[in-house]
Order: C-alpha cells, then structure tokens, then sequence
C-alpha cells in the first residue's frame, strides 16, 4: 500500500455488533487479520484512535448520488461511528470519501435522518468533489 510506504498511518475498521459501531486499529506489513461474522477481514491488535483525528475515511458503498447521499451495507456501522460529524459544523472533522463504481451511481438517495453524507467519490472514471453543508 502505496501510504504506508510514504509513512502515513493507515487504520483498518473492526465492528461491534453489540453497539452497532466500529474503532479502528492501525495497520501495516504485520498485521495480522481476522475474518468477523461477516467474513470481513478485520485487523487484530489494541492500538486504536479516535477517528475524530483522522485525515480522511475511506467508505465503501452500494450506491450514491450526486448530492453526496449514499446507501451502504445497511447495518448503519458508519453512520453511528461519524455521528460525531453533525454536532460542530465549524470543527475540523474527517473527508468522508466514498469507493465505488460508477455503475452505483443513482438519480437520487432519498437519506434518513441519522445518514451522514460523502465529501466525495472515487471510482474507475476519477474523482468527484461533493458541495453540500451540513
């Protein structure tokens, strides 16, 4: 992974079923994984942090808009973990980007009230910057 060569600290989710939440546990050439109940591979280890202080989180998704609205697994890990997003609009939170391909893009997601929207998009055709305020 091209970021760890450069020296960036990358962090891989790890779910909570119980909570419906997830943390995340840093990552890098050793880490060893494990699958969850979802057949996900999942890092093990202890050394987590906030996603609060994170740059930028890499989301995958089943479908999106073009308002930055999207659809993911459905079982709302995500938008209980960013929850924190929608409390100070002035505070320096995390990019919100989305991975997926451009056949997943829909006319329009209608969201729920507790959905946290994208910053942007990456699939095979580039990258695409949302504009919204939250």
């Amino acid at each position: 992974m091209q970021s760890l060569k450069d020296g960036k600290e990358c962090f891989l989710p790890v779910i909570n079923r119980t909570s419906h939440s997830m943390k995340f546990i840093r990552t890098g050439a050793g880490t060893v994984l494990k699958e969850n109940t979802y057949s996900i591979p999942e890092p093990v280890g202890l050394n987590s942090m906030p996603i609060s202080r994170f740059d930028v989180i890499l989301i995958p998704l089943l479908g999106f808009d073009r308002f930055g609205s999207r659809i993911g697994m459905g079982g709302g890990y995500y938008d209980r973990t960013l929850e924190f997003n929608r409390y100070d609009q002035y505070y320096r939170r995390p990019r919100l980007i989305g991975l997926a391909h451009d056949n997943q893009k829909q006319l329009a997601i209608t969201p729920q009230a507790w959905d946290i929207p994208l910053d942007g998009v990456f699939t095979e055709s580039g990258f695409k910057l949302f504009t919204h305020y939250n």
